[in-house]
Order: structure tokens, then C-alpha cells, then sequence
């Protein structure tokens, strides 16, 4: 009877394990309306030395800033530095660069969020950014710390600007945006329109739905 006992309590110990050890989906952190970029000097030069030739092609009066939002520094460990005429776009994390999109022709990476899409107890950074040499664009992309990879998804929305924000079911919203007030690439404020559409997360992989496609 011990024997069983024991075998039995062993069990419960491992169920316990495995659902008490099981990664809480973090809630997502992002605008409800409007976003405000201001730029800092903070690590800029150690990160100019860590990028080294990944920087981009040399502009006039080009400088780096840290452009990172405090929703973003303090729920993670990603830092977003931006080239004020460039436009070129990066995420900083743990000790390499990630770029995030393209900027030629555009304002680069503008809009920011965090979300635990894939549920694994961990924010990827989601961004949006324009871009467009000859035809202005703009698109939405991600970048997940635990792949150490930034992915771009398909839609591109074509003489518009956008931003991400908080949906009305609390994931992520893709959303029509104007600048209220742009100083420079790298200081502005932004705020939110029309909902364009909202990231799933749908056959292991992180997509973008249409508005219209989305359930009533």
C-alpha cells in the first residue's frame, strides 16, 4: 500500500511541476491612443562601437539617439536606437543589433509595442515603420528576443503612415496614424486612426488579420 502511495504522490508531484512551471502569456503593453519619441545620448557611443560597419551609409549631420519608450525599457530588456536623418532603425538586446525594417525613402521604425504572442512567458518587440523609395509605404514587423530574429509581415499600407496600439480585445491593434507634431525623425508625436487590422497569433506563427476579416 506504501508502494502505491508513494507511486501515486509521485505523480501529483509531477503534474504540480508541470502546470505550476507552465509560462504565464504576459499582457500586452502598448499606446491606447498617442505615442511620444524623445531622443537620448544614453549608450549611444557604446552602441555606435558595438554596430561598427552595420551602421548605415554616411548622411550629413546623421546621428544616432536612444528613441527607446519607458513602457519598453521597463518591461524588457530591448533598447531602440534610430539615425535622425537615415532613419535607419535597431533593437539592442543583449549585446547585439537587430534592424528593424527598412527607412530609405521613409521615417523608419515609429511606433512601438510589446506582446506575448506565442504565449511563452516572454514580450517580443512589434514595430511599426515606413519606408519606400519612390512610392511612401508603411508596414508592421517583429522582433522576437527568443529567436534572435525580426520578422516583417506582408501588409503594406501604401501613402499612409501607422502605429501600433492596444485592441479592443486587448491584444494589438494595426492602426492609421498621423503626426501631431514631428520636431525630427527621432522627436515627434504620433496618434492613432482607423483600425487597419490586429496581430494574431494563428498556426505557430505570428500574422496580421484585416480589419474586415476580423470576427464581428
Amino acid at each position: 500500500m506504501s508502494r502505491v502511495c508513494a507511486v501515486l504522490a509521485c505523480a501529483c508531484l509531477m503534474l504540480l511541476c508541470a502546470f505550476g512551471c507552465a509560462p504565464e502569456t504576459l499582457a500586452p503593453v502598448a499606446p491606447e491612443e498617442s505615442l511620444s519619441i524623445r531622443p537620448s545620448d544614453e549608450g549611444v557611443a557604446d552602441f555606435l562601437a558595438l554596430l561598427g560597419d552595420a551602421a548605415p551609409a554616411s548622411y550629413e549631420n546623421d546621428t544616432c539617439y536612444d528613441i527607446t519608450p519607458d513602457f519598453v525599457r521597463d518591461n524588457s530588456d530591448c533598447r531602440i536606437f534610430k539615425f535622425s536623418v537615415s532613419c535607419a532603425s535597431f533593437a539592442l538586446y543583449d549585446g547585439k543589433a537587430y534592424a528593424l525594417g527598412e527607412s530609405l525613402g521613409g521615417s523608419g521604425a515609429d511606433s512601438f509595442a510589446l506582446a506575448d504572442m506565442d504565449g511563452d512567458g516572454a514580450y517580443e518587440l512589434y514595430f511599426a515603420f515606413s519606408w519606400g523609395s519612390g512610392m511612401h509605404r508603411s508596414m508592421a514587423g517583429c522582433f522576437d528576443p527568443a529567436a534572435r530574429a525580426v520578422t516583417v509581415f506582408d501588409a503594406a499600407f501604401y501613402g499612409e503612415d501607422c502605429m501600433l496600439t492596444l485592441s479592443t480585445d486587448g491584444g494589438l491593434a494595426v492602426r492609421r496614424a498621423e503626426f501631431t507634431s514631428r520636431e525630427s525623425f527621432v522627436s515627434y508625436d504620433i496618434a492613432a486612426g482607423e483600425t487597419l487590422g490586429t496581430l494574431v497569433y494563428e498556426d505557430n506563427a505570428v500574422q496580421f488579420r484585416e480589419a474586415a476579416q476580423n470576427p464581428a
